[in-house]
């Protein structure tokens, strides 16, 4: 077994430590001109632990107590500003491969914007310096942007899986 025993400082009581789960959000909407898609991705900021100044999706570990969905809306929230109900996530798939992500259990939600747009929270409590700019970028020009954790691959993987479920 390679779990990792640790005491937790505020009951002394002992835990066994493994793997992480994440999420990773992947929101669509159309082109306001009808020409194409864009997806929501952010650029990580000074406060993020590596990849300053790359673009991501959406993305971070599950809360204690939290089921994945309502992990992706707060993700979405807290690094967009953007508020997505927690029961219109779908979930596209997980990776479960240790090597790669950091040993990390990633599950990968999707949600295809439809009118009405996105509400927007003004009173956002996100992490300090964790994102310097939020953008939607057409899927025609991501080549133009640097991706974190190959994030540019998996918003094409999943955007054709969406088209073929019926999603989009």
């Amino acid at each position: 077994m390679k779990n990792f025993p640790i005491t937790a400082k505020e009951d002394g009581k002992q835990y066994w430590i493994s793997r992480s789960c994440a999420v990773v959000a992947i929101v669509i909407r159309q082109c306001e001109n009808g020409d194409g898609y864009e997806v929501l991705v952010n650029k990580r900021g000074p406060g993020t632990p590596d990849y300053q100044g790359y673009w991501n999706l959406p993305c971070g570990y599950i809360d204690w107590d939290e089921c994945g969905e309502v992990a992706a809306s707060r993700e979405v929230n807290e690094e967009t500003n953007y508020v997505i109900p927690t029961n219109q996530w779908t979930l596209m798939s997980a990776d479960t491969n240790p090597r790669s992500n950091r040993q990390n259990i990633t599950l990968r939600y999707f949600h295809f914007v439809q009118f009405p747009p996105l509400e927007i929270n003004e009173n956002n409590n996100g992490e300090e310096n964790e994102v310097d700019e939020v953008k939607w970028i057409n899927l025609d020009n991501l080549n133009d942007y640097q991706f974190a954790f190959d994030h540019e691959k998996l918003i094409i993987n999943i955007f054709d899986d969406a088209w073929h479920r019926g999603l989009i």
